[in-house]
């Protein structure tokens, strides 16, 4: 499967790491003026979004111009990459100084319909459906944590120190929160949505922990 990095805006990661996931990747998209830290290091991505913030993006590279005001950035580049074929998208420059393009960005990656990685400054993350399973080879030792985006029915977690059997979760209610990785973690639920994160702090770029 091809990697495909898609970048937003948030300043969160260094330049330099930055440059190490582009490098390794296969295709390279942008939301608006995210572009601009991914040019600055010579790289072309496919940019898309309303550039209000990036009036006259360069010429040379392709550009998407999209000015539905209905759709967040992120949802037109994820769109995007769907429709060019990606099955699968790592998605970068999430966190910022608005929490609410944070938790924006969550949402759209529920809209998306395929699966997306989190890549956060010292953690990676997946969002998981009901229905879904989830199979991850994460070192033991290393922090995770699962919390319902909405309610969860039927939860299983497995391979950490305090695990999870048939639980229900809810944002007002019960949730696992830095818990600690022990062997392979297993994550499936009957219903709802939930953030699954975990330390990735010392890994290469483009690590990939998913077993299934």
């Amino acid at each position: 499967m091809s990697r495909v990095l898609g970048l937003l805006a948030g300043g969160d990661l260094s330049l330099a790491e930055l440059e190490r996931w582009a490098r390794g990747a296969d295709a390279l998209y942008a939301a608006d003026s995210a572009g601009l830290r991914l040019v600055e290091l010579g790289f072309r991505p496919t940019l898309v979004g309303d550039f209000d913030s990036w009036p006259d993006p360069p010429a040379h590279l392709r550009c998407l111009r999209v000015p539905d005001q209905n759709s967040s950035d992120a949802d037109k580049m994820l769109a995007l990459a769907a429709t060019d074929g990606h099955a699968r998208l790592a998605l970068m420059g999430l966190e910022g100084d608005d929490p609410g393009h944070v938790l924006g960005t969550l949402h759209s990656v529920a809209r998306a319909g395929y699966p997306v990685d989190l890549i956060y400054r010292r953690f990676a993350g997946r969002l998981v459906r009901g229905g879904e399973e989830i199979a991850l080879d994460i070192p033991a030792g290393r922090k995770l944590s699962l919390l319902p985006l909405a309610e969860c029915r039927g939860v299983y977690l497995a391979g950490t120190q305090w695990p999870l059997a048939g639980a229900t979760l809810s944002p007002d209610g019960h949730g696992s929160l830095s818990n600690q990785v022990t062997g392979p973690v297993r994550v499936t639920m009957e219903s709802g949505l939930a953030h699954l994160s975990w330390s990735r702090e010392g890994d290469a770029p483009w690590t990939s922990y998913e077993s299934n």
